[in-house]
């Protein structure tokens, strides 16, 4: 026999890699179009009411509590 016979035993394992190749070729397209939704899907839109700005500047001691009252009146006497 030769060599070459003896050090792969008549065997090759070609089939087995290319299986492992293709899954990992899927799952990479699968991470790339997951990654391409997450940047590219339109992000809603956060509607704040001017009451509930006034509450977060109060939240953050922006504005003191008259302060905070006078915007909230004012934007209620707006709705009405």
């Amino acid at each position: 026999m030769s060599a070459a016979l003896l050090a792969h035993d008549g065997v090759t394992h070609m089939g087995d890699g290319s299986i492992w190749m293709f899954i990992s070729m899927i799952a990479f397209a699968g991470f790339l179009l997951a990654f391409a939704w997450a940047l590219l899907r339109p992000s809603k839109p956060s509607v704040s009411t001017p009451a509930d700005i006034a509450a977060e500047r109060f939240a953050r001691g922006e504005i003191d509590a008259d302060d905070f009252e006078r915007i909230v009146r004012n934007v209620e006497s707006r709705r009405s």
